[in-house]
């Protein structure tokens, strides 16, 4: 059907047991504007990661912690995702979202902005918090690399070694 229209999919990767999975329900999804913006976006899949029909998709899309929300282009292509529950206002997902749709909240985004503050440890621990809240192990190591090239910070080259430490330990 999102072939047919041409239309994204979104996918609500849950658990039953799962509090940040409630807490979308709660406020997220439970909201007439979210759900509006989300209708006219996407077609929307909610899934209980744990039963066994859906472990195939789990493992397709390497989910790995819950809530994850994947969304695809029409042929079931990743294009971005949100891992946990981050905030219980529907418009902060709604301008996220927006965001990622538009290329914004993704690794050629990141690497371009930290190429213009290469110096800035603030911004490589928020690109390295948002990579690691993705499960993006290999942008990590690449990023953990780009930092090692661009700064003479000690402080950024020592923790571009632990990004890439942990990112090799999840990874395996």
């Amino acid at each position: 059907l999102a072939l047919e229209d041409n239309k994204r999919v979104f996918i609500d990767f849950y658990t039953p047991w799962c509090g940040g999975c409630r807490s979308y329900d709660k406020f997220i999804f439970s909201d007439t504007s979210f759900q509006e913006f989300m209708k006219a976006n996407f077609y929307s899949l909610k899934l209980d990661a744990e039963l066994p029909e859906n472990k195939a998709i789990v493992k397709k899309y390497r989910v790995t912690g819950y809530p994850t929300l994947v969304i695809t282009d029409p042929k079931g292509n990743e294009i971005n995702r949100i891992v946990g529950f981050q905030d219980e206002k529907p418009a902060y997902y709604s301008d996220l979202i927006e965001e990622m749709l538009q290329g914004k909240e993704t690794f050629d985004a990141y690497k371009e902005d930290f190429l213009l503050h290469p110096d800035s440890a603030e911004l490589a621990d928020e690109i390295a918090g948002k990579l690691f809240g993705k499960d993006e192990y290999g942008f990590i190591r690449e990023f953990a690399s780009l930092i090692k090239k661009k700064t003479a910070n000690e402080k950024m080259q020592f923790e571009a070694g632990l990004y890439e430490a942990i990112a090799n330990a999840r990874d395996n």
